[in-house]
């Protein structure tokens, strides 16, 4: 009998005898296909999680890159304004009183804003910043030293499904041309 258990035993498809001989292996290839699908199915849901913050992500950037560039032109309109209208205009202008507009357009031609496109900033905020409906660019001159320079901030703001955003630019602009 011993023999015989051996050789059961030391066999390639050798059989236990007993409780163990019950055992199937069926019920084994269903679980481990199952925790293949579990696996597959996370890794599948952290790559399109990844995606979606790619997506959001170059969003933010492509809005934050537009409104710099807003921002940026708020600055150039108010330069060419000292630059077209030359100093002692410009200053009086912007120094009687205090000049903070929200602008949806720059008038390029005439020394204030266009009529409608500046507008004092408060409950009637003009957005539409070149066609972007999603934008609101302020410009903010103060005076700095009387009759030599001022500072010019231009913020352009939007909101989108992350929050209220904001790029500023900023510049001191002084009388550049001899008196």
């Amino acid at each position: 009998m011993r023999g015989e258990r051996r050789k059961i035993m030391s066999g390639r498809g050798f059989k236990f005898q007993g409780s163990l001989a019950r055992t199937s292996t069926k019920g084994m290839s269903l679980l481990e296909i199952l925790l293949a699908l579990g696996v597959v199915a996370m890794v599948l849901v952290a790559m399109v999680k990844i995606a979606v913050l790619s997506v959001g992500s170059s969003t933010y950037a492509r809005q934050q890159a537009v409104a710099t560039r807003y921002a940026t032109e708020g600055l150039e309109w108010v330069r060419s304004q000292r630059d077209r209208l030359g100093w002692d205009l410009f200053y009086d202008k912007i120094s009687s009183r205090s000049f903070g507009y929200c602008l949806s357009t720059l008038d390029w031609n005439g020394g204030e804003p266009s009529e409608g496109s500046a507008t004092p900033c408060g409950a009637g905020v003009i957005t539409g910043v070149g066609g972007d409906s999603e934008f609101t660019r302020y410009l903010m001159v103060e005076v700095i030293t009387a009759n030599d320079s001022v500072e010019v901030v231009s913020k352009v703001s939007w909101n989108d499904s992350r929050g209220t955003h904001a790029s500023q630019a900023t510049q001191r602009i002084t009388r550049w041309q001899s008196r």
